[in-house]
């Protein structure tokens, strides 16, 4: 029984994974159940099709009567994992998961997929022991050192996030994204110059990726090369405009810059209530030798806080004292 099931899902895979026509694999599976209702090979095939054709709750539907008539064969509880993934339904994905691996502890696509399901519930540590595994049985594979990379970078690995998307690299030189995140690692790692370099190479490759010119020019606040960040964000702009704490951003380094009447015109554009962590930091303000400039920056703040929560007011207004570079009161006053 065993040898014939194994010799039934290399047909099956062999079958639905090679066609693009869904219609046609539909109408195949159609005849074999009504020839044989207990079909495990029809089951799985009209599974596959549905689900390819957006008919998802029908694709489950035969997903369980194929499991119904052999709990031991791995690929329908992989099918039918994929798609409750696409569902949302990432915790019963990776119980499904877990079945296949039941049946074969090395079963790499199982592997990979659980992963991916336990990254979207953020078990990003539970996720790179998954990708460690497909590693363990295939050392070359590209998309694991990515997405483990990944991982690594969401549950602020840092250092190992940046040896993974570095191997990633190396293997696929002309991916954009990678060089994106292993600069964020760095970055988070406070190491902006090769911050930089990695944001450079991303808009080398893809010169129309906001995200590259918003973060090189954080980056670049911190090493005090406003004029340059200027110029990133003015970039951003014209890719996005509706790019999130782009304005913030932007009002920010043109104080910095002494260009206090295109910071203004920035702000006037900002959605304090729908501020991300993407604030600019206040420390990293230069002081000026004319006692009218920060006077002035203090009251472009304020004029713009006007619509601000209370909380993001008193943030802001805090944190910039604190640096030394207004007086909380003025920005009271301007409030007020």
């Amino acid at each position: 029984m065993k040898e014939h099931t194994e010799k039934s899902i290399s047909k099956i895979l062999s079958t639905t994974l090679q066609s693009k026509d869904f219609p046609a694999l539909l109408i195949k599976a159609e005849i074999m159940i009504e020839s044989d209702p207990l079909s495990f090979e029809g089951h799985i095939i009209r599974g596959y099709a549905n689900s390819n054709m957006g008919k998802i709750e029908d694709a489950l539907i035969d997903y369980d009567r194929a499991i119904g008539l052999n709990a031991n064969c791995k690929e329908p509880y992989l099918f039918r994992s994929h798609v409750k993934a696409e569902l949302q339904d990432y915790m019963g994905a990776v119980n499904d998961y877990n079945k296949a691996l039941e049946i074969d502890p090395e079963f790499v696509k199982a592997y990979t997929s659980r992963a991916s399901a336990k990254r979207a519930l953020r078990l990003n540590k539970e996720a790179v022991k998954d990708f460690d595994k497909v590693l363990e049985l295939d050392p070359t594979s590209y998309n694991s050192y990515h997405n483990r990379g990944i991982a690594k970078l969401e549950s602020n690995d840092y250092l190992g996030a940046i040896e993974d998307l570095t191997r990633a690299i190396s293997l696929e030189p002309h991916t954009s994204f990678l060089y994106l995140c292993r600069g964020v690692a760095k970055a988070n790692l406070e190491d902006s110059e090769g911050a930089i370099k990695d944001f450079d190479q991303t808009i080398l490759i893809d010169p129309n990726e906001p995200q590259a010119y918003f973060r090189m020019g954080r980056e670049k606040i911190k090493l005090q090369l406003f004029d340059s960040a200027v110029k990133d964000f003015d970039k951003v702009i014209e890719l996005d405009p509706n790019y999130k704490d782009i304005y913030i951003n932007s009002a920010f380094v043109k104080m910095c810059t002494g260009d206090l009447e295109g910071a203004a015109s920035d702000f006037s554009k900002v959605d304090l209530t729908a501020m991300s962590t993407g604030m600019p930091d206040i420390n990293m303000m230069p002081d000026r030798n004319n006692p009218e400039y920060l006077k002035n920056a203090e009251r472009i703040i304020a004029k713009n806080l006007e619509n601000a929560s209370y909380e993001i007011q008193q943030s802001i207004a805090e944190a910039a004292t604190k640096a030394g570079k207004v007086d909380i009161n003025d920005f009271r006053t301007g409030l007020n």
